[in-house]
């Protein structure tokens, strides 16, 4: 419900370097901010955004003329920062670009922000009683204050801005609706190291895209998804018409799109300009021809026939892989390193160092990231940290059958600490 103190944009209240623009139109350039007066504690705002390439830019919530407490929402798609437009930055930070010019919606609402871009919903966070913060980011919390938007680089144009206040009075959180514990949550503090907590590996569903139901999960748990399209012979998409024809019928959604290479057909099947449709392509090697022509799948357990010594099999899953990195063309190694299901309980052993060695130099040789997987919680610390050592990148991902198994990426995290990786380590998709 609106307030008696329902803003007309145009009542002067927006400064640009302490002048007053008697407009809600303006445009911004590096080292300049725009500021809107008054005590705001609950409101909606919504604006026309432009920016240049590179623009560095932001918009803060519950501040004051200097800009420097509350929530900022970044703006723009600077070189030196991987986070995009409408990333809740520390909070909720997003690392898939919007185009340089969309509209722009936050909604603040007791404990709540919302943050949207063309209408989709990109950010939906609640503060909990004890929030967990670096002392860098001490001041990130919902009081009240001043709105305004701040260009460190680039040009900003802000067109149509206007603010509706709400009461002061509305509740915490929407109905139904409680914030995560979060001084015992990984997933906020990596988020508060700008350290990019990004599932590349979802299967939102093997027959239709209900987006829906993951898109409020990825919000609620603050983990950005890449929704995965298994693409062969017998899986989801079969051919470059039926790619073609998903994404004219389809509208895109705030997250990444992957194509799921399966089998070792996939290549000859899809076409590079079918390929270049997606944000990214990764593939597992786990489905190949065995040293008896017979095409097997490694993660069922009835199809391998290990009919020779255990330690040839493994030389030859070896080999089929290294085949496989050294000739897809693809950006993550998904599923890496997981074995025939009788042969997991002998990981350790048969992942010598050699093989290890072997299978890194492939990844490095070919600019292919490393996959964490949280499902089957592969591959072991021993081997990522041989892969850091020797300067793969890495990427974390699930690879679900359904909803339930998204954990959040525990076993993912807790390797992203035990083996150190930074930020520095991680994989990203190329700017579309």
């Amino acid at each position: 419900m609106l307030s008696m103190a329902s803003c007309n944009p145009n009542s002067q209240k927006w400064k640009v370097g302490g002048k007053n623009v008697n407009s809600s139109t303006f445009e911004l350039h590096g080292g300049q901010s725009a500021i809107y007066g008054g005590n705001l504690k609950n409101f909606h705002f919504k604006a026309q955004i432009t920016h240049s390439e590179g623009t560095k830019a932001s918009f803060w919530v519950h501040s004051e003329k200097n800009l420097t407490k509350g929530y900022s929402i970044l703006i723009g798609n600077p070189s030196d920062d991987r986070r995009r437009s409408g990333s809740l930055s520390s909070i909720r930070n997003r690392y898939k670009s919007s185009a340089s010019s969309f509209d722009f919606e936050i909604k603040v609402e007791g404990k709540q922000v919302q943050v949207l871009i063309d209408s989709m919903k990109v950010v939906d966070y609640l503060e909990p009683a004890n929030p967990y913060r670096l002392p860098v980011n001490a001041a990130q919390l919902f009081s009240s204050g001043l709105i305004g938007f701040r260009v460190e680089s680039g040009t900003l144009n802000v067109t149509d801005a206007n603010i509706s206040i709400l009461a002061d009075d509305l509740p915490n959180y929407p109905a139904e609706k409680e914030p995560f514990n979060e001084q015992n949550d990984k997933v906020i503090r990596l988020q508060q190291q700008n350290f990019p907590v990004i599932d590349y590996h979802v299967h939102a569903s093997r027959r239709e895209l209900n987006w829906e139901e993951w898109h409020e999960k990825s919000l609620a748990d603050g983990v950005e998804y890449t929704f995965a399209f298994n693409s062969g012979i017998g899986h989801q998409f079969q051919s470059n018409e039926q790619v073609a024809n998903f994404f004219a019928n389809n509208p895109r959604l705030p997250f990444f799109y992957a194509m799921q290479g399966e089998g070792r057909e996939w290549v000859e099947i899809f076409s590079k300009e079918s390929r270049e449709m997606f944000d990214l392509i990764f593939a597992d090697h786990l489905t190949f021809h065995d040293h008896k022509g017979r095409r097997i799948r490694l993660w069922v357990e009835s199809e391998p026939i290990i009919d020779i010594p255990e330690q040839e099999y493994m030389d030859m899953i070896i080999d089929r892989t290294i085949k496989m990195l050294n000739e897809e063309p693809i950006d993550i190694w998904v599923n890496a390193t997981r074995l025939a299901i009788p042969m997991m309980e002998n990981y350790d052993t048969l992942w010598t160092d050699e093989r290890i060695a072997k299978v890194v130099k492939a990844l490095k040789d070919n600019n292919i990231a490393l996959e964490i997987n949280a499902r089957d919680k592969v591959p072991s610390a021993k081997i990522i940290k041989a892969a850091k050592a020797a300067g793969v990148k890495f990427a974390l991902g699930t690879n679900n059958n359904n909803v339930q198994q998204l954990d959040r990426l525990e076993y993912p995290i807790r390797m992203v600490e035990e083996c150190g990786l930074t930020i520095d380590d991680m994989w990203f998709p190329k700017e579309k």
